[in-house]
């Protein structure tokens, strides 16, 4: 498990943003880092988490890691090439919709908790607390 500042930065990012209208996007998806993906030129923030950005290094027992590229490599494992579908729960102050995404398999934020590499957002569901007591685990 990783624990880097940034985080908290990007946790209030978060929670100033607006609401968008429900949106449903389907297809493939191109991972950008550990928690946002492209769908046809529309960048998607996984709700409810926050993942190392890139470039971001982290402290792991004292030694520094790539968790940057652990992250992204991880969701790209999660998504093997699989259809993604994305509901839109709101748009960031970056302009990205922020949504809940699964694959047929994968809840893909819920699976990033679980495996260690993104943390939980104050809003998440409960589920997502569940995926973090399994990555601490």
């Amino acid at each position: 498990m990783f624990r880097c500042s940034a985080f908290a930065s990007i946790a209030l990012i978060l929670g100033s943003s607006v609401p968008a209208s429900a949106q449903v996007i389907v297809g493939n998806a191109t991972v950008i880092d550990g928690d946002t993906i492209d769908m046809n030129g529309t960048h998607i923030r996984l709700a409810h988490i926050d993942a190392p950005e890139a470039q971001q290094t982290c402290n792991r027992e004292g030694v520094e890691w790539a968790c940057d590229a652990a992250a992204t490599e991880a969701l790209s494992s999660v998504l093997d090439g699989q259809s993604v579908s994305c509901s839109s729960i709101d748009t960031d102050i970056h302009g990205r919709q922020v949504a809940h995404c699964q694959t047929p398999v994968f809840a893909l934020g819920r699976e990033m908790v679980r495996r260690g590499l993104a943390i939980t957002l104050d809003n998440a569901p409960y589920e997502y607390g569940e995926a973090a007591k399994i990555a601490h685990a």
